[in-house]
């Protein structure tokens, strides 16, 4: 019977940090999409987002390896350039990128990178597309929230004060306060 404060992967044996992984394996999961260690050679990336831009599937081609901080998997360029993998494939597919386009992925998997399912569009396009596939972050969903949505919501509509107390009583800068107050900030509580 396997120890349920024990990692659950074979032989890891360390202590569970998250869901039922030990801190290790919860990390490479969320940075990878799996536990398996993952390594391109030298040029393997360019080679594999190559073939997806060749490939005839209708399936999500999803990038075998790390992302970088915007959870985006990246390629290094022959020039030592690095480019996010769905705008190089988007490029080569549907050309350069018009002044201030995001490429788009209609499925809603950022680690695709089908040229089937990516577009250029506006931000605002974009972003709505996140709202449908719900993989827009927003509030404590956010990567780099440091509020949760009780929390917004208090200071927003409960929280009695000027925009400086209420900072000085929770830790936070009066500009936060105040954006959340008025609505600029934490638009959706």
């Amino acid at each position: 019977m396997a120890n349920p404060s024990v990692c659950s992967v074979d032989s890891c044996g360390k202590k569970k940090f998250a869901g039922t992984m030990c801190a290790a394996h919860y990390a490479r999961v969320k940075r990878r999409g799996t536990i398996d260690l993952i390594k391109l050679g030298i040029g393997e990336p360019l080679r594999f987002a190559n073939e997806a831009i060749e490939s005839q599937t209708a399936e999500c081609i999803i990038w075998p390896t790390g992302k970088n901080q915007t959870r985006y998997p990246v390629i290094r360029l022959e020039d030592g350039t690095a480019v996010a993998a769905h705008r190089y494939v988007c490029t080569k597919t549907s050309g350069p990128s018009p002044k201030g386009r995001d490429a788009a992925h209609s499925c809603g998997n950022r680690r695709c990178i089908n040229p089937r399912h990516l577009r250029w569009a506006t931000r605002a396009e974009n972003l709505s597309d996140m709202d449908v596939h719900k993989t827009r972050m927003v509030g404590e969903a956010h990567v780099h929230a440091k509020l949760t949505n009780e929390m917004a919501r208090r200071i927003k509509y409960e929280e009695k004060g000027t925009s400086a107390e209420i900072a000085r009583r929770l830790g936070l800068r009066p500009t936060d306060v105040a954006a959340i107050r008025r609505g600029s900030r934490w638009k959706h509580i």
